[in-house]
């Protein structure tokens, strides 16, 4: 599945408020004709998806684990790297 989540949507072609992509900044940058290539939004507190067979093989994760989209990456970095408390 190809997704974004609402932070990217925002901060690219989108409005903070609706956390949607928004039709104005798109026609702003003269984007229109291309709309159906922006990826769906895909809130990841509330969707998940399994990894299918192919993607367990390729990353040596198990089918079946969950995979969401989180909100802006530098704090998964952050989690990544071990800076918490």
């Amino acid at each position: 599945m190809r997704a974004t989540d609402p932070s990217k949507a925002s901060f690219t072609f989108g409005n903070f408020r609706t956390r949607r992509y928004d039709d104005t900044v798109i026609d702003a940058l003269g984007l229109g004709p291309f709309c159906c290539l922006l990826p769906e939004i895909a809130d990841g507190t509330q969707t998940t998806h399994p990894f299918s067979a192919e993607a367990a093989g390729a990353t040596g994760l198990l089918e079946g684990t969950l995979v969401c989209l989180g909100f802006v990456d530098i704090v998964l970095t952050a989690l990544g790297a071990g800076i918490h408390t």
